[in-house]
Protein backbone atom coordinates (compact mmCIF):
# COMPACT_ATOMS: atom_id res chain seq x y z
CA UNK A 1 0.00 0.00 0.00
CA UNK A 2 1.08 3.63 -0.55
CA UNK A 3 1.37 6.72 1.60
CA UNK A 4 -2.39 7.22 1.66
CA UNK A 5 -3.10 4.02 3.56
CA UNK A 6 -4.14 6.06 6.60
CA UNK A 7 -7.05 7.40 4.55
CA UNK A 8 -9.26 4.77 3.02
CA UNK A 9 -9.11 2.48 0.01
CA UNK A 10 -12.06 1.01 -1.84
CA UNK A 11 -11.10 -1.91 -4.03
CA UNK A 12 -14.20 -3.97 -3.66
CA UNK A 13 -13.09 -6.05 -0.72
CA UNK A 14 -11.15 -4.07 1.84
CA UNK A 15 -10.66 -0.67 3.34
CA UNK A 16 -7.73 0.71 5.33
CA UNK A 17 -8.21 3.46 7.90
CA UNK A 18 -5.64 4.54 10.51
CA UNK A 19 -3.70 1.37 9.79
CA UNK A 20 -6.64 -0.98 10.18
CA UNK A 21 -7.95 -3.17 7.39
CA UNK A 22 -11.67 -3.81 7.50
CA UNK A 23 -13.68 -6.04 5.19
CA UNK A 24 -17.02 -5.24 3.67
CA UNK A 25 -19.29 -6.78 1.07
CA UNK A 26 -20.69 -4.98 -1.95
CA UNK A 27 -22.86 -5.96 -4.87
CA UNK A 28 -25.19 -4.50 -7.47
CA UNK A 29 -28.84 -4.22 -6.56
CA UNK A 30 -31.16 -7.15 -7.03
CA UNK A 31 -34.89 -6.55 -7.53
CA UNK A 32 -35.64 -6.54 -3.80
CA UNK A 33 -32.85 -4.00 -3.21
CA UNK A 34 -34.16 -1.83 -6.04
CA UNK A 35 -37.67 -1.81 -4.61
CA UNK A 36 -36.26 -1.03 -1.18
CA UNK A 37 -34.12 1.95 -2.26
CA UNK A 38 -37.03 3.25 -4.33
CA UNK A 39 -39.22 3.26 -1.22
CA UNK A 40 -36.51 4.83 0.94
CA UNK A 41 -36.02 7.70 -1.52
CA UNK A 42 -39.73 8.38 -1.99
CA UNK A 43 -39.30 11.98 -0.80
CA UNK A 44 -35.98 12.57 -2.59
CA UNK A 45 -35.64 14.07 -6.11
CA UNK A 46 -33.47 11.11 -7.15
CA UNK A 47 -36.59 8.91 -7.01
CA UNK A 48 -37.79 10.30 -10.34
CA UNK A 49 -35.54 8.02 -12.39
CA UNK A 50 -35.53 4.28 -12.04
CA UNK A 51 -32.48 4.18 -14.32
CA UNK A 52 -30.54 6.26 -11.82
CA UNK A 53 -31.66 4.14 -8.89
CA UNK A 54 -30.32 1.10 -10.75
CA UNK A 55 -26.85 2.63 -10.39
CA UNK A 56 -26.86 2.31 -6.62
CA UNK A 57 -24.94 -0.55 -5.08
CA UNK A 58 -25.63 -2.41 -1.86
CA UNK A 59 -22.87 -2.32 0.72
CA UNK A 60 -22.58 -4.07 4.07
CA UNK A 61 -20.77 -2.03 6.71
CA UNK A 62 -19.45 -4.00 9.65
CA UNK A 63 -19.72 -2.67 13.17
CA UNK A 64 -16.85 -0.23 13.80
CA UNK A 65 -15.88 -0.02 10.12
CA UNK A 66 -15.37 3.42 8.58
CA UNK A 67 -16.76 3.85 5.09
CA UNK A 68 -16.76 7.65 4.66
CA UNK A 69 -14.00 9.88 6.04
CA UNK A 70 -14.44 13.53 6.99
CA UNK A 71 -12.80 15.77 4.40
CA UNK A 72 -12.81 13.24 1.58
CA UNK A 73 -13.93 14.61 -1.79
CA UNK A 74 -15.85 13.10 -4.64
CA UNK A 75 -17.80 10.56 -2.64
CA UNK A 76 -21.39 9.63 -3.29
CA UNK A 77 -24.77 9.52 -1.63
CA UNK A 78 -25.53 6.94 1.05
CA UNK A 79 -28.95 5.70 2.13
CA UNK A 80 -29.20 3.59 5.27
CA UNK A 81 -31.23 0.43 4.74
CA UNK A 82 -30.49 -1.57 7.90
CA UNK A 83 -28.71 -1.04 11.18
CA UNK A 84 -27.23 2.15 12.55
CA UNK A 85 -24.47 4.47 11.28
CA UNK A 86 -22.54 6.84 13.53
CA UNK A 87 -21.60 10.29 12.16
CA UNK A 88 -18.65 11.97 13.87
CA UNK A 89 -16.59 15.14 13.52
CA UNK A 90 -12.96 15.38 14.59
CA UNK A 91 -12.62 18.22 17.10
CA UNK A 92 -8.97 17.59 18.00
CA UNK A 93 -6.18 15.15 17.22
CA UNK A 94 -7.33 13.01 20.13
CA UNK A 95 -11.08 13.40 20.05
CA UNK A 96 -14.04 12.79 17.78
CA UNK A 97 -17.49 14.15 18.57
CA UNK A 98 -20.57 12.12 17.68
CA UNK A 99 -22.90 14.50 15.87
CA UNK A 100 -25.83 12.22 15.14
CA UNK A 101 -26.86 8.65 14.39
CA UNK A 102 -28.29 7.55 11.07
CA UNK A 103 -30.97 4.87 10.88
CA UNK A 104 -33.05 3.25 8.16
CA UNK A 105 -34.24 5.81 5.62
CA UNK A 106 -31.70 8.49 6.52
CA UNK A 107 -29.70 9.97 3.63
CA UNK A 108 -26.19 11.38 3.76
CA UNK A 109 -23.98 13.07 1.19
CA UNK A 110 -26.42 14.90 -1.11
CA UNK A 111 -24.25 18.03 -1.43
CA UNK A 112 -20.96 16.14 -1.97
CA UNK A 113 -22.82 14.11 -4.60
CA UNK A 114 -23.71 17.33 -6.41
CA UNK A 115 -20.50 19.34 -6.14
CA UNK A 116 -17.76 16.86 -5.26
CA UNK A 117 -16.99 18.87 -2.14
CA UNK A 118 -15.62 17.60 1.12
CA UNK A 119 -17.67 15.25 3.27
CA UNK A 120 -18.38 17.10 6.53
CA UNK A 121 -18.41 14.02 8.76
CA UNK A 122 -16.95 10.55 9.17
CA UNK A 123 -19.43 7.67 8.93
CA UNK A 124 -18.88 4.31 10.59
CA UNK A 125 -20.97 1.32 11.53
CA UNK A 126 -22.50 1.69 14.97
CA UNK A 127 -23.89 -1.78 14.34
CA UNK A 128 -23.61 -4.06 11.36
CA UNK A 129 -25.45 -2.07 8.72
CA UNK A 130 -26.53 -2.08 5.09
CA UNK A 131 -26.37 1.07 2.99
CA UNK A 132 -27.18 1.81 -0.62
CA UNK A 133 -24.49 3.96 -2.22
CA UNK A 134 -24.57 6.02 -5.41
CA UNK A 135 -21.07 6.74 -6.70
CA UNK A 136 -20.63 10.35 -7.85
CA UNK A 137 -18.98 9.34 -11.15
CA UNK A 138 -21.99 7.24 -12.09
CA UNK A 139 -24.26 10.12 -11.06
CA UNK A 140 -22.35 12.58 -13.27
CA UNK A 141 -22.48 10.22 -16.24
CA UNK A 142 -26.23 9.88 -15.76
CA UNK A 143 -26.75 13.67 -15.64
CA UNK A 144 -24.85 14.15 -18.90
CA UNK A 145 -27.13 11.68 -20.62
CA UNK A 146 -30.44 12.85 -19.08
CA UNK A 147 -30.97 16.58 -19.49
CA UNK A 148 -34.67 16.57 -18.40
CA UNK A 149 -33.77 14.91 -15.12
CA UNK A 150 -30.95 17.42 -14.59
CA UNK A 151 -33.38 20.29 -15.19
CA UNK A 152 -35.85 18.89 -12.65
CA UNK A 153 -33.05 18.45 -10.15
CA UNK A 154 -32.00 22.08 -10.60
CA UNK A 155 -35.59 23.17 -9.97
CA UNK A 156 -35.66 21.12 -6.76
CA UNK A 157 -32.38 22.65 -5.58
CA UNK A 158 -33.65 26.15 -6.37
CA UNK A 159 -36.80 25.48 -4.35
CA UNK A 160 -34.77 24.34 -1.36
CA UNK A 161 -32.47 27.34 -1.73
CA UNK A 162 -35.46 29.68 -1.60
CA UNK A 163 -36.64 27.95 1.56
CA UNK A 164 -33.21 28.50 3.12
CA UNK A 165 -33.28 32.19 2.17
CA UNK A 166 -36.73 32.53 3.74
CA UNK A 167 -35.51 30.89 6.93
CA UNK A 168 -32.44 33.12 7.11
CA UNK A 169 -34.62 36.14 6.57
CA UNK A 170 -36.88 35.16 9.41
CA UNK A 171 -33.97 34.78 11.85
CA UNK A 172 -33.17 38.47 11.80
CA UNK A 173 -36.53 39.97 10.89
CA UNK A 174 -37.39 43.07 12.90
CA UNK A 175 -40.71 43.17 14.67
CA UNK A 176 -40.77 39.92 16.65
CA UNK A 177 -41.60 41.66 19.93
CA UNK A 178 -44.14 43.95 18.30
CA UNK A 179 -45.81 41.08 16.46
CA UNK A 180 -46.05 38.98 19.60
CA UNK A 181 -47.35 41.94 21.60
CA UNK A 182 -49.99 42.60 18.97
CA UNK A 183 -51.11 38.96 19.06
CA UNK A 184 -51.41 39.11 22.85
CA UNK A 185 -53.23 42.44 22.77
CA UNK A 186 -55.77 40.77 20.53
CA UNK A 187 -56.53 38.40 23.41
CA UNK A 188 -57.13 41.18 25.94
CA UNK A 189 -60.64 42.16 27.05
CA UNK A 190 -61.53 45.80 26.36
CA UNK A 191 -61.25 46.77 30.06
CA UNK A 192 -58.09 44.78 30.74
CA UNK A 193 -56.42 45.62 34.04
CA UNK A 194 -53.01 44.69 35.40
CA UNK A 195 -52.84 41.00 36.25
CA UNK A 196 -55.42 39.83 33.73
CA UNK A 197 -54.94 36.21 32.66
CA UNK A 198 -55.21 35.33 28.95
CA UNK A 199 -54.80 32.17 26.87
CA UNK A 200 -52.07 31.77 24.28
CA UNK A 201 -53.71 32.33 20.86
CA UNK A 202 -52.37 28.96 19.69
CA UNK A 203 -49.43 26.62 20.19
CA UNK A 204 -46.20 28.61 20.10
CA UNK A 205 -44.81 26.80 17.04
CA UNK A 206 -48.02 27.57 15.15
CA UNK A 207 -48.02 31.13 16.46
CA UNK A 208 -44.49 31.72 15.16
CA UNK A 209 -45.53 30.60 11.70
CA UNK A 210 -48.64 32.72 11.78
CA UNK A 211 -46.64 35.80 12.80
CA UNK A 212 -44.00 35.17 10.14
CA UNK A 213 -41.11 34.86 12.58
CA UNK A 214 -38.79 32.03 13.53
CA UNK A 215 -39.72 29.95 16.62
CA UNK A 216 -36.41 30.97 18.19
CA UNK A 217 -37.30 34.64 17.76
CA UNK A 218 -40.70 34.06 19.31
CA UNK A 219 -39.06 32.53 22.37
CA UNK A 220 -36.71 35.51 22.62
CA UNK A 221 -39.62 37.91 22.31
CA UNK A 222 -41.52 36.16 25.12
CA UNK A 223 -38.42 36.31 27.31
CA UNK A 224 -37.93 39.97 26.46
CA UNK A 225 -41.48 40.96 27.40
CA UNK A 226 -41.21 38.95 30.59
CA UNK A 227 -37.84 40.50 31.49
CA UNK A 228 -39.36 43.96 30.96
CA UNK A 229 -42.10 43.13 33.44
CA UNK A 230 -44.90 43.28 30.86
CA UNK A 231 -46.02 39.65 30.93
CA UNK A 232 -45.52 36.67 33.21
CA UNK A 233 -45.75 33.02 32.29
CA UNK A 234 -48.15 30.95 34.35
CA UNK A 235 -48.91 27.26 34.18
CA UNK A 236 -50.32 25.57 31.11
CA UNK A 237 -51.28 27.72 28.17
CA UNK A 238 -51.88 30.90 30.10
CA UNK A 239 -50.13 34.24 30.54
CA UNK A 240 -50.56 36.97 33.11
CA UNK A 241 -50.47 40.43 31.54
CA UNK A 242 -48.72 42.52 34.17
CA UNK A 243 -48.82 45.82 32.25
CA UNK A 244 -51.49 46.00 29.51
CA UNK A 245 -50.61 49.63 28.71
CA UNK A 246 -46.97 48.87 27.96
CA UNK A 247 -48.02 45.73 26.07
CA UNK A 248 -50.12 47.90 23.75
CA UNK A 249 -47.20 50.30 23.39
CA UNK A 250 -44.94 47.41 22.41
CA UNK A 251 -47.50 46.29 19.84
CA UNK A 252 -47.53 49.79 18.38
CA UNK A 253 -43.73 50.02 18.41
CA UNK A 254 -43.96 53.06 20.62
CA UNK A 255 -42.47 51.62 23.80
CA UNK A 256 -39.37 53.69 24.69
CA UNK A 257 -36.05 51.85 24.53
CA UNK A 258 -37.42 48.73 22.89
CA UNK A 259 -35.02 47.21 20.38
CA UNK A 260 -37.41 45.63 17.90
CA UNK A 261 -34.88 43.33 16.24
CA UNK A 262 -35.01 39.83 17.71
Amino acid sequence: MGDDDHRFIFNGTLKRFNGEVRCYARRVLNEADFNDVTALLAANPLRDSGALLRRFERRVVRQGSVFVVEGDRGRGLAVVAEGSIRATRRVSDERELTVFMLKRGDVFGFLPLLDGGACPLTLSGETDAVVYLLDRRLFQDFLQQNAPFAANLLAYIAERFRECIDQLGMLGKPGAVARLAAALVGQLPADAQSGVIIEWPMRQTSLAGALGIAPENLSRAVSRLQHMGIIHRTTGHRLRIVDPVRLRAAAERSLPGLDDRQ
